[in-house]
């Protein structure tokens, strides 16, 4: 007993729960809660009295005593010691009651045998006496534990009048009740008895099992109450899913309505654009010169201001140059009579579907059915090669609801024309509601055949024919500009994406790391110049780990930092030098599969592998592997290296071995000139920044060519220098690119200091020179890098890598000064001259106040200037304070004079223009090479060319006003033919609406009854669950009492128990059954009105009228083999391409195109005609020709003929030429011992039951060996003399077993499904069976051929039929079903015989002999798609060919061993693509024909 629980809640245990205060005289019911008697009463009284009183605490109702006094309720005695034991434990803070003379006292002993208290004076008189000198008795404040559990387990007496002092000792086992000695005297003499502790001990083991019976029973109605719950919640979500199913199917109808009405609309917009085409190209051409002029007039204003004169006499021809090309407008005529009267036409039949019907109703029950099922997706249409297409499946059952099943097995298969892989990956994404996510990568640009299954059948429309385009990308976004600021860059060198498509930019020149989301919104940045941590110098690559830490590469500091996201510093590892942990200018960054750290260790000319925390792992190259490697990324079981130095792509594998290289050095395709960083796509296919051709260049990872895109140019779309690559989650591609931009003033001045840093040392330019390439660095940088690269002929530009030429002299001094960043030194020498010194330039020292002569071009400090001002030719000279500058001075400094360029003029200004050279000259250059031409000051020829070109610019002004209001008269017409549009349109739509609003009327009903239905489901789950929760509180409630009084009961109290606990559980069980089974939940599908979907799916909702828009049958075409030349009995094809009266494609969905195909007597001449409509204007036509001879094709449209109809067709007989074989004799992967049935499936697999060895093979239909499986045996998945062989629909194998007299079904995997037969002549039996096909509906036909019958089984073996018997066949070998009627090839009889569905033999084929359509031994047959009838002639060596009539058509094959002979020919199947193929018994082999 657990006395410390006890205690805690002793005064509530005692505590009855109406009256809150101590039981007295505690009385308990039935339920086994108990209360004072006083409080029964009471509340009996207030319910009403009767024969049951309600619990006031669990509201079951209890029986009352048969006496109607609720005092002959039994007592609680256990209760009745707690109130002893709370009295003992509380007899500190209050006074006992003596139970002999019902005083209070503080010193008071407790009778153990008496059961009552004693104060001091009673008890001397309790010890007195004889009777009960043995009595335990013990002093209140003396009790201990043990002593409590004495007094909870204290004798029970007797209630009854006059037994009171009478222990119940014994126990009554046809009465069921403890009694005492009397009652056994009064009352049961004669009955059995037995002790009450031993019936206790008894019973206490049977209380126990009844308790544990009870909890299972209370774990299964918890069990239910929790399916109940998640039944609840399915309805819940089944009535979200059905008004989901409706909304989206009367969505559907909306958006097809509406895309409807965006086609009538775009048809009105067609010939509204048809009616303003003359207005829009004139004022196209006119808009054209006027951009062209404007943009010239903008440039011409710019530089007529900011240039200086020697730049001004080079303008004029300059704007000639411009100018040349735009032409005065011609005068423009308005017609308005382009706009012609079009009306729209409503779809009545539309209309009426809509008003009078439902869109759809209720039903119960959902299964899937594949070719319910439908997919939709521009991934189904089309594709580009190396880019994500996507689809989405949708599972609906027979209803056509969209619903799901989890056991649902989705398939995709995508193969070329050669049933050859060709994507890099399919996935699948099950979305949990019916829908899938389907995406895959093409490879190769051609047609590809897409297949989709539901449970291995093919859904709605498939298979599908896919157009796969070259690769191409579109521009979407351009991000930043050059600059400093917040989402500016300067030089943007590595990218790099998260997986929330954040883009990362180390961005070289700011010395920076920037964040855009992929909307190209500036984040934050981190980082500046700096050599510490967290600091950056020229950082280039750049990577971001799983932890989504961020890895930087640095150019300068040799180094790699690993940095936080939010920037902060975790580590770094690398420095200069070229031991393995060291570094030498690293350029790009990435990170391997497992992410480890992919350095290009530039410098060192190798690639280095660091673990995440930087330890090196190993390197890839070394000993002149690589020129200039840049970049490296990790694709699969390969490294692949872009070598900028070689201008090629290296490969290498996981151990660091080379492998191959791709590309060389050009401006081809997969050609390369300077490759910079690389990135690996979602579809494994390589992209390469092709640096120097200014594009992107796309791989597969074998070097394979695939695509490019970008130019030189600043353009969207266009690149200069991309530099980085990366690939965002939706397949978007991420690209940097090194540009330099001019900036205006005020951005000058905001990077202004940056403007005059070199590079590469990060300070001023001292001395700057330029390369070829144009950018400057200091001659000492220059210098020193020069050294660094080793020198030779060329220098490699420290920015770009481009190679430059070193001059003549070899002498880098020698390379052209670039003046005017001199001038910007200048420039910002002058702005911050209020925080700084200023050197002068004629006795070099520093001042902080100075002035800035604009003629001499030098700093004068104070001292100096009164010097300058002094000198006499200096006199004119203009001379500023620093301090006073304003914008116009800035730009004079940079306009300065110009000096002659040539050697040994440098400090000649050009102050002349010769006439006749057209060129500004200095005074050295007029006596050298202009001696006697016709000269002026430059400063006259400046000014009067600033004249001409005034003069220019106001013509062209003029001009363009002309211009505008030509344009202006042109916007007028082109708004009133938009108005009349406009109208059209607005009716157009109106219909539509009132056409929306119906059906979102009807939708609303659905989905008020889903609701109602879902309202009734959740009311009667409720209800269960309320009856099964009321009695889990029942038992748990009882369950609680029975513990605790099991636990804590005297023994009479036990044998009470038992019964109590009887009752309790009877009431309970008798409520069952508590088994809830959730697949009785009823559960409905939306069923949609096809009707409805059909109408609005395929009919527009009107038409337009007006000018001549519908096909022209005339102007129609048909094009294709088809047309000139077939053969008998093999497809032949073409296509017509429907076109309008303008010569140009397009649909209607209204055409009707019919072929009637004749032949010279007018007769009926193919076996079929399918016409397959592309919904784009053009039909695939297909025909199978019956006879050899010439026919005419009439090809219409809506009753008349096409261009060029009819066509005159020759056909030839009947021929097929020799494919392949494989196989030859013998017991190993794709050999034969005497092959016999073959099969194929939906895949073209063929599928081989090879006899000698007992066993099948399957092979793919270039021959390639699959598998195989089993061998010799009897028992299941064993074989014994496989003859016939069928795959059903599910590609479950069918093997007919000689030996063994049965037939076993086989998983397409070789696992046993089941068998039937077995050796007999009964219907279910089968004796030495041959052949075996499949029907229509998949039943199984066996040629039974020891019993000389035909018999046909279920797909699980039950019999269906016989067809034979009583000698009509003489030796069944095979037997094929096509349309209505069996055909049986007889081998005793040298035919074929035709039975109807029925069984009964209609005619016969054939005889024995060797002439065409005569047969020696015919054994298996096939049926082509042209409903051809192939028998294999086995001992005429052939195959024969008949229309299923009879008449012979066609043979092929002969006697040998060659390609196109056989020996024997067994069995014959048919291919997807009309190939046949022929397994030969004596040649172990297999053939194929086309």
């Amino acid at each position: 007993m657990d006395l410390t629980t006890l205690f805690y809640n002793l005064r509530e245990e005692v505590s009855c729960s109406v009256c809150s205060d101590l039981f007295t005289d505690p009385k308990h019911l039935s339920c086994l809660h108990s209360f004072c008697l006083k409080c029964l009463k009471g509340w009996y009284q207030t319910c009403g009295g009767g024969d049951a009183i309600r619990c006031p605490k669990c509201q079951t109702f209890c029986q009352v005593p048969a006496s109607g006094d609720l005092k002959d309720l039994p007592t609680s005695f256990y209760l009745n010691g707690l109130i002893d034991v709370l009295a003992i434990k509380e007899c500190k803070n209050t006074q006992v009651t003596c139970g002999n003379c019902d005083k209070k006292s503080s010193e008071a002993s407790y009778c153990f045998q008496c059961c009552i208290f004693y104060c001091e004076e009673c008890l001397l008189g309790h010890n007195i006496m004889r009777d009960k000198k043995e009595h335990r008795v013990l002093a209140v404040k003396e009790f201990q534990d043990r002593d409590y559990e004495d007094v909870l387990k204290r004798p029970v007496f007797c209630s009854r009048q006059g037994h009171r002092k009478e222990e119940l000792k014994l126990f009554c086992k046809e009465c069921e009740t403890a009694v005492c000695q009397t009652c056994v005297l009064l009352d049961h003499n004669g009955h059995k008895l037995t002790l009450i502790e031993e019936e206790a001990a008894n019973q206490r083991l049977e209380i126990k099992t009844v308790i544990e019976t009870q909890r299972r029973n209370l774990d299964e109605k918890m069990n239910v109450v929790t399916k109940l719950d998640e039944d609840y919640a399915k309805v819940i979500q089944q009535s979200e899913t059905l008004k989901g199913n409706v909304q989206t199917f009367a969505d559907g109808l909306i958006k097809i309505i509406q895309a409807k009405t965006q086609n009538i609309i775009a048809m009105a917009e067609k010939q509204t654009k048809k009616s303003l085409e003359s207005l829009k190209a004139k004022r196209s051409e006119i808009q054209h010169q006027i951009n062209v002029t404007e943009s010239s007039l903008e440039e011409a204003d710019k530089l007529l201001k900011r240039s200086t004169t020697a730049e001004i006499v080079q303008l004029k021809k300059t704007l000639q140059t411009i100018f040349q090309g735009v032409d005065e407008t011609e005068p423009i005529v308005r017609d308005r009579s382009s706009l012609q009267e079009i009306v729209f036409v409503e779809n009545q039949k539309m209309l009426d579907v809509v008003n009078d019907e439902e869109i759809g109703f209720l039903e119960e029950g959902y299964r899937t059915k594949a070719k319910e099922s439908l997919a939709k997706g521009e991934g189904l249409k089309e594709g580009i090669v190396a880019r994500k297409a996507q689809f989405n499946l949708i599972t609906r059952n027979a209803g056509r609801k969209q619903g799901y099943n989890e056991q649902d097995r989705v398939s995709v298969e995508i193969n070329d024309e050669k049933e050859r892989e060709c994507v890099t990956e399919v996935r699948i994404d099950d979305n949990k509601d019916g829908i899938y996510s389907i995406r895959y990568f093409p490879r190769v640009q051609k047609t590809i055949k897409l297949l989709v299954k539901v449970n291995g059948e093919h859904i709605h429309g498939s298979p599908f024919a896919v157009t796969v385009k070259p690769f191409q990308v579109k521009p979407v976004l351009c991000i930043g500009k050059k600059g400093s600021g917040e989402g500016l860059l300067n030089e943007p060198m590595g990218v790099a994406v998260t997986a929330k498509d954040e883009i990362l930019v180390a961005d070289n020149q700011n010395h920076r790391v920037q964040v855009f989301d992929s909307n190209g919104t500036f984040l934050r940045s981190f980082g500046h110049k700096g050599e510490n941590a967290g600091e950056f110098k020229n950082p280039t690559g750049i990577a971001i780990n799983k932890d989504r830490n961020i890895l930087v590469s640095e150019y300068i500091n040799h180094r790699v930092q690993i940095l936080s996201w939010e920037g902060r510093h975790l580590g770094s590892f690398g420095g200069k030098g070229n031991l393995d942990n060291q570094l030498l200018n690293p350029y790009g960054l990435s990170l391997d599969s497992t992410d480890n750290i992919i350095v290009a260790d530039t410098g060192n000319q190798l690639i280095k592998i660091f673990t995440r925390d930087g330890k090196f792992v190993m390197k890839i190259g070394g000993r002149g592997a690589f020129s200039f490697p840049v970049h490296c990324v990790q694709c699969g079981e390969y490294f692949i290296v872009s070598d900028l130095g070689e201008h090629c792509i290296k490969v290498f594998n996981r151990e660091g071995h080379f492998q191959y290289k791709f590309g060389k050095h050009g401006k081809g395709d997969g050609e390369l000139n300077d490759p910079r960083f690389l990135s690996v796509t979602q579809s494994k296919h390589l992209l390469v920044c092709d640096q120097g051709n200014h594009r992107i260049q796309v791989f597969e990872l074998d070097g394979k060519f695939v695509g490019k895109f970008g130019k030189n140019g600043s353009k969207l779309g266009e690149f200069n220098n991309p530099f980085s690559v990366a690939v965002l989650s939706n397949d978007q591609i991420v690209v940097s690119l090194v540009v330099d931009d001019i900036m205006d003033l005020t951005t000058l001045f905001h990077n202004l200091r940056e403007e005059v840093s070199c590079s590469v040392c990060s300070d001023l330019f001292t001395d700057p020179k330029h390369l070829s390439c144009l950018h400057s660095f200091c001659l000492k940088c220059l210098t020193g890098w020069y050294e660094t690269c080793g020198g030779g002929e060329a220098i490699r530009c420290p920015k770009c890598q481009t190679l430059s030429q070193v001059p003549a002299s070899g002498d880098l001094k020698d390379l052209p000064t670039t003046f005017f960043l001199n001038g910007l030194i200048d420039v910002l020498a002058i702005k911050e001259c209020s925080n700084t010194q200023v050197t002068c330039g004629n006795c070099d020292k520093k001042s902080s106040v100075a002035s800035y002569c604009f003629q001499c071009c030098i700093f004068y400090c104070e001292e100096c200037l009164i010097g300058h001002n002094i000198m006499r030719n200096k006199k004119e000279h203009r001379v500023l304070n620093l301090k006073e500058f304003q914008d116009k001075d800035y730009e004079d400094v940079l306009k300065r004079p110009v000096f002659c360029s040539r050697q040994g003029h440098q400090k000649k200004k050009l102050k002349l223009f010769c006439k006749e050279c057209e060129t500004a000259v200095c005074q050295t250059c007029v006596m050298l090479d202009h001696n006697g031409h016709k000269l002026t000051l430059i400063e006259e020829e400046a000014e009067n060319q600033r004249l001409e070109i005034k003069t220019v610019i106001e013509t062209q002004r003029h001009n363009l006003d002309e211009k505008m209001n030509v344009v202006a008269q042109l916007d007028e017409d082109y708004a009133k033919v938009i108005q009349q549009s406009e109208t059209l349109k607005g009716n157009v739509q109106k219909f539509a609406d009132g056409l929306i609003k119906t059906i979102q009327a009807k939708k609303q009903n659905i989905i008020d009854a889903v609701e109602n239905q879902t309202k009734k489901s959740l009311e009667s789950l409720t209800a269960k669950r309320g009856e099964i929760q009321r009695q889990i509180k029942i038992i748990e409630s009882s369950l609680e009492e029975a513990d605790k009084l099991l636990k804590r009961s005297t023994t009479a109290e036990v044998v009470q128990l038992k019964k109590t606990l009887e009752t309790i559980f009877e009431g309970v069980n008798e409520r069952e059954p508590i088994v809830h089974d959730s697949r009785s939940l009823q559960t409905f599908v939306f069923v949609e009105n096809q009707k409805m979907h059909d109408i609005v799916n395929s009919e527009d909702i009107g038409f337009l009228e007006g000018p001549a828009y519908r096909t022209k049958a005339r102007e129609s075409l048909a094009e294709g083999e088809g047309l000139k030349e077939g053969t008998v009995g093999r497809k032949a094809q073409f296509n017509l391409i429907t076109r309008n009266a303008e010569r140009k494609q397009g649909y209607d969905k209204r055409d009707q195109v019919t072929v009637e195909i004749k032949d010279e007597q007018e007769q009926e001449c193919v076996t079929e005609v399918r016409i397959d409509d592309n919904k784009d204007g053009t039909y695939n036509v297909m025909y199978y020709p019956r006879k050899q001879g010439t026919l005419k094709i009439f090809v219409r449209v809506n009753g008349e003929d096409i261009c060029g109809n009819p066509c005159t067709v020759t056909i030839k007989p009947f021929h097929v030429k020799p494919v392949l074989s494989f196989g030859k004799e013998g017991l190993g992967d794709g050999m034969f011992r005497y092959p016999f049935g073959i099969a194929v499936n939906d895949k073209d697999e063929i599928v081989v039951a090879d006899y000698g060895s007992h066993r099948v093979q399957v092979f793919d239909s270039n021959g390639t060996f699959l598998k195989s499986f089993s061998h010799e045996g009897q028992t299941p998945v064993e074989l014994k003399g496989p003859t016939g062989i069928a795959i059903d629909k599910d590609r479950n194998i069918f093997v007919a077993e000689y030996d063994n007299h049965r037939v076993q079904i086989l998983s397409w995997e070789g696992r046993h499904l089941g068998s039937f037969g077995g050796q007999g002549s009964r219907n279910c039996q089968l004796y030495q069976v041959r052949g075996l096909s499949l029907d229509s509906t998949g039943n199984v036909i066996v040629a039974d051929t020891g019993n000389k019958v035909i018999k046909i089984f279920t797909p699980d073996g039950r019999f269906v039929m016989n067809i034979g018997g009583q000698g009509s066949l003489g030796f069944p070998v095979h037997c094929v079903q096509c349309g209505e009627y069996y055909f049986v090839s007889d081998y005793a009889e040298h035919c074929i015989k035709v039975f109807n569905r029925e069984g009964h033999f209609q005619y016969k084929i054939g005889k024995q002999g060797k002439g065409d359509g005569e047969f020696n031994d015919p054994w298996f047959l096939s049926v082509t798609q042209s409903k051809h009838l192939l028998v294999c002639d086995r001992s005429n060596h052939r195959i024969q060919v008949f229309e299923l009539d009879g008449r012979f058509v066609g043979k092929f094959g002969a006697k040998g061993s060659n390609l196109r002979e056989d020996i024997a020919p067994f069995s014959v199947a048919v291919l997807s693509n009309d190939q046949i193929v022929v397994s030969e018994y004596n040649n172990n082999r297999i053939q194929i024909f086309e």
